[in-house]
């Protein structure tokens, strides 16, 4: 097992180091954190001119790195400094679910998202879903969406919010789940700031109408693209935590995402 970074993700590293230890100090985070938007779009944009967003995405979706390595690489840094902003609620978790289920024109937000221009959040957790991520008890009636997500993190500052909802099964059942992508000004959203960085909302669906245009990836099927994006999202949170990084990766996130099976080598 080979850990060594290669040239290109050791000059990332040190790019995003030097840069965070400029321009991310303690004084820097604590205005943020107490800022009304709970993240700062200067740095946003910031690490998008610095190829930060394009490292977590992979070549075919305009970016240049998408791997295991990448993530680590990045989220490290990014937890060394204490980074609020929602990268991972924007890269990792709804960019990578347009990235994989995307149409032509869904797929055109990707370059923005790489750019630093957008922002997006995927709503999929509910007050009693334990967790699970095949517990969905938002629904779809006669074109209609209703149910509570809650805690819905980086929704506040997201130009648009991937909502998932169930069109068929049981409440338990892992077939059966759809996703949408729906503008925010389109939602009813309860903002609050989270413990240690960022902000997060609630958001309530209450029969909203939902149009063909909305819909990303296939109906009913899209359990497995859901157990992907949150496979690399924990491997980001596990880099967040540098001193465990390779014991709970291999724990859990290789098994499950494809992506990190380059760390075999």
């Amino acid at each position: 097992m080979n850990f060594e970074l290669t040239e290109e993700r050791q000059m990332l590293q040190d790019t995003l180091r030097r840069f965070l230890a400029d321009k991310y100090d303690v004084k820097t985070r604590n205005a943020i954190l107490e800022s009304d938007e709970g993240m700062s779009t200067d740095i946003w944009t910031q690490l998008a001119e610095l190829g930060v967003l394009g490292a977590l995405f992979t070549e075919d979706d305009g970016g240049f790195g998408g791997a295991g390595f990448d993530i680590a690489v990045v989220f490290e840094e990014l937890g060394r400094a204490g980074v609020v902003e929602p990268i991972l609620e924007t890269c990792l978790l709804a960019g990578g679910l347009v990235a994989a289920l995307g149409n032509e024109t869904q797929k055109g937000l990707l370059e923005s998202i790489i750019g630093g221009e957008t922002r997006l959040a995927l709503a999929h957790g509910e007050p009693r879903s334990r967790y699970d991520l095949n517990r969905v008890e938002t629904t779809i009636e006669n074109g209609k969406i209703s149910g509570h997500k809650s805690m819905v993190m980086g929704a506040p500052n997201a130009d648009h919010v991937i909502i998932s909802a169930r069109e068929s099964g049981g409440v338990d059942d892992q077939e059966g789940i759809s996703l949408f992508l729906v503008s925010t000004s389109d939602l009813d959203m309860r903002s609050t700031p989270v413990m240690g960085g960022g902000m997060a909302a609630d958001i309530y669906l209450d029969g909203m109408a939902i149009t063909d245009d909305m819909r990303l990836g296939p109906i009913g099927g899209v359990f497995a693209y859901l157990e992907t994006v949150y496979a690399a999202a924990t491997t980001a949170i596990c880099a967040l935590d540098p001193v465990r990084i390779r014991l709970l990766f291999w724990r859990f996130s290789w098994r499950r995402w494809p992506g990190a099976r380059e760390l075999e080598a």
